[in-house]
């Protein structure tokens, strides 16, 4: 993997639970040297691997947007960070 986002437990319900797409506001931190269209780790609250998706955004991008409702974003910024249709979830809990 390029790289990992941590995600908060929230976002971790949203995407193996509800099968949703993951949204800044669920972020917590990010790691690693990726660009949009590269796969990284989704990575829950205890450090674990829940999920892996192609990313919309590169690194160097996702600084500013992480922990911010996608209302509080630029329009060009309100998107999926990684795409429902884009995750594949390594563990269900």
């Amino acid at each position: 993997m390029r790289g990992a986002l941590d995600l908060d437990a929230g976002a971790v319900a949203a995407v193996i639970e509800r099968r949703r797409s993951l949204l800044a506001a669920g972020i917590h931190g990010i790691s690693g040297d990726f660009v949009a269209g590269d796969v990284v780790d989704l990575v829950g609250p205890y450090g674990v691997v829940v999920a892996r998706g192609v990313v919309g955004f590169d690194a160097a991008e996702l600084p500013e947007l992480i922990g911010r409702r996608t209302r509080d974003l630029a329009p060009e910024q309100r998107r999926e960070v990684v795409h429902a249709d884009d995750l594949v979830i390594m563990r269900t809990h």
